[in-house]
Formats: C-alpha cells, structure tokens, sequence
C-alpha cells in the first residue's frame, strides 16, 4: 500500500488519486483543517480507502473516551454466549450484601428504588436513577469517587425503569463489573481473553478507578487500527477472519434501536443507531469527537480519533460537532457514492 505525506498526515493513496475511487481528494485534505482531529480512517470493501495521521503515528495508542462503552456491549455478548448473563438478569443478583454496592443502595433508598432493574435497562441507558451526564460535574464526581458503584445505586429512581434514555457512564460501568464477578477474572483479563488477543490487538490500557476496577464506560486506550478491527467484527456479524467472536444473534440485538434519544436517533446495547434515512450506520461514539461508524450496507468503517482535552466541555463539545459534521456532511456520503 501507498502512502504520501502531507502535512503531517500519512494519506492512503487511493483516495488522493481520485478517480480510481470515485473519491474527491478534496474530501479527505478537507480533514486537516478540523480543529483536534488527530486520526481518519476509511475500511471499505477489506482495504484501506483512506488512513491518515494529523498527530502521532498508526501504532499510539488513542484515548477512545465513551467508545468504550460500545466495546463493553461487545464483552457482554461474549459473556451471553458463554452463558454466564442475560440481559434480563436482575442488578442485585451480582452483588449480594457487598457493602457499597447493591445491597447497601437497598438499605439507604429502600428495595423498590433498585426493584426490578435489569442489565438490559443499564445497556440502554434506561435505568430510571436519576443522573445529569449533561453537567460534567456528574461524570468528575462519579469517576473521582472512592466507590463510584454506590455513588450511582444511591441515586434515587426518578421514572421508572425502562421509560427514557438517560446517558449514564455509572450505570454502563456496572457492565464490566458484572462481568468481572460472573467470569470469575478481572474485567481486562476477560477484555484480554476474549476479544483483543483473538482479533490481535496491539497495546491496551484501561482506565483504573479508585475502587480499583476498570472504568468500562470510558478512557480506554487503543489504536484506530484496532478500533477499524473492531468495525470489522461488527460488520462481519460476530466473525473476525473465520472465527466466531460473538455470536450474530447479539451483533443483531446490540445494533437493534431499543429506545428513541431524540431527532430520530436511537439506542442498542451501548450503540448509537441513527435515523437509517439520515444516516445507515451503527455508531460508537466517544466525548470529543472518537467515532467508530460501521456502514453495514457499504461495506465500510469510518474512524476517527481526535485530540483529548480533558473535561473541557464547550471546546470539546465544538471539536466533536464539527468532526461530527465533516463525517456526516462531507465524508460519509462520499463512502456511500463508492459503494454503489
């Protein structure tokens, strides 16, 4: 394969050439002028349409923020197929009387606060408990908490469960930490075992939280190649080069709208699913402008990483609008073009 360098960006050549892809290279210089955008990747048809680098290398690893959470879906299904969970398994039944968990949210708030609340209500951000993810106090406060597993039970339900999409990195991190004490490992090790060695990830580096576990709703650290790898995966239903990773049966209820967000957006199991008119695609999405978007009807990835600010809301919230936009606007359809 190809490449060239422009301003600091490694390009694939198949795209800057143009008319063997069917693809303007003006659509793929016009990414250098995102403000943050640190990786762009296209997959489409088992090749490398575009792979650029405005910052780093292929091999640095990228903080992927929220994306996490839609690896976390992955896990889970893993963790379905070897039956060790269902979605429609009750919370509490992990925990039992550990102090500063469940059982402890119980005594405080009373039984019916947690009464009835499945893995499948916190896999569609649909567990009721009342949580503002809007305000980045509650994600600082929660992440920075000695027990950050109570500081979201201890929430009091303010609708009842499964009525309305809340997005809720607590109640997404109880994700991992069911399958941690369901597999019997640590939630890495399961990660490790099960998913990253067998689609042969680079490094990865996880998050630890004060309570020393993995934060499984954010922070974890891979590369765009390993995030196109797991697009692949996704696309291919479960299968990566001949193997069966997860089963299509949850590839199928992951990408599936459970929930309506707003503006015609819809939720999975930790996955975005957008309008299929405005956009056909299946998304990951992470704070600050980290996208993994699978285009099942083209054949196509689409990956992009971009520069983490910290907790600095309105500039982080700009640089994701305008990557957002460029991928939605300007790239996407190009994808699309190519495929048909």
């Amino acid at each position: 394969m190809r490449g060239m360098m422009l301003g600091g960006a490694l390009l694939v050549t198949g795209w800057l050439a143009g008319c063997s892809s069917g693809v303007p290279d003006e659509t793929v210089r016009a990414a250098r002028d995102l403000d943050g955008l640190e990786s762009l990747i296209v997959w489409q048809d088992g090749e490398y349409v575009v792979e650029a680098y405005f910052e780093g290398t292929r091999s640095d690893q990228r903080d992927v923020r929220s994306v996490t959470k839609s690896v976390t879906a992955i896990l889970f299904g893993i963790a379905v197929d070897q039956g060790l969970v269902r979605a429609d398994d009750l919370l509490h039944t992990y925990f039992g009387e550990d102090a500063g968990t469940v059982a402890l949210a119980a005594r405080q708030l009373g039984a019916s606060a947690l009464e009835g609340l499945t893995l499948g209500h916190l896999l569609t951000m649909t567990s009721g408990l009342d949580w503002n993810e809007a305000n980045l106090s509650e994600y600082v406060n929660w992440q920075s908490a000695a027990q950050p597993t109570s500081h979201y039970l201890t929430r009091q339900r303010v609708r009842a469960h499964g009525e309305a999409f809340n997005y809720t990195s607590g109640g997404s991190h109880l994700i991992g930490r069911v399958i941690a004490r369901a597999s019997g490992m640590s939630y890495p090790e399961f990660a490790q075992r099960n998913l990253f060695d067998p689609l042969g990830f680079g490094a990865v580096t996880w998050q630890e939280l004060r309570d020393g576990s993995a934060n499984s709703a954010s922070a974890l650290q891979i590369s765009a190649r390993d995030l196109v790898k797991l697009g692949q995966l996704v696309l291919d239903n479960g299968v990566w080069q001949g193997r069966r990773i997860v089963s299509s049966a949850w590839i199928d209820l992951m990408t599936r709208r459970h929930v309506g967000v707003e503006g015609g957006i819809g939720y999975g199991y930790l996955w975005w699913v957008p309008d299929p008119t405005h956009l056909p695609a299946w998304v990951a999405r992470g704070f600050g402008g980290q996208q993994l978007i699978v285009l099942p009807e083209h054949d196509a990835i689409v990956v992009t990483t971009a520069r983490w600010r910290g907790l600095d809301g309105p500039r982080s919230e700009y640089q994701a609008i305008a990557i957002g936009r460029y991928v939605e606007l300007t790239l996407a359809p190009r994808v699309i073009e190519r495929a048909l």
